[in-house]
């Protein structure tokens, strides 16, 4: 049995990375000068951590698995949420990139069913989203139910 596993790329969260680099060396001015208190700087700080932590959570709790009979989405750390679709009711999947996703080839595939009860998977901020998008569409081939 063939398993890919993907996760978010770092590349799709370099604003943030860029954002609380700008906001640390701003911080380290503000304490070097004594413009603000020590409680102020504390305040200002908090989005500085939010910027370096929020992605690097985003990346350890979302898990993509393309496997030879389904694709899965597990999503969460401690409280796991899991969405496993197989081949056979996959019923479009189409990729998006953004401006800097041309750039750095990073972008979404959006996987949807033919169940009004499942909306489908967005594998997000995704490496190489071309050659992913090419794996699947060979997993689906014949697998797929035809009305």
């Amino acid at each position: 049995m063939a398993k890919k596993y993907l996760t978010k790329s770092r590349r799709s969260f370099l604003s943030y990375y860029i954002l609380a680099i700008i906001m640390g060396f701003t911080l380290y001015h503000f304490y070097k000068s004594d413009t603000f208190s020590g409680f102020i700087l504390y305040l200002l700080s908090f989005p500085f951590f939010c910027f370096l932590f929020i992605p690097e959570y985003e990346i350890i709790s979302n898990k993509y698995y393309i496997k030879d009979e389904n694709v899965e989405n597990e999503e969460g750390i401690i409280l796991k949420k899991r969405i496993i679709i197989p081949w056979r009711l996959v019923s479009q999947v189409s990729m998006k990139k953004n401006f800097l996703g041309r750039i750095l080839n990073f972008g979404d595939i959006l996987i949807t069913t033919i169940e009004s009860s499942n909306k489908g998977i967005i594998m997000r901020g995704i490496a190489h989203p071309e050659k992913i998008l090419r794996q699947i569409e060979e997993k689906i081939g014949d697998k797929r139910v035809v009305f």
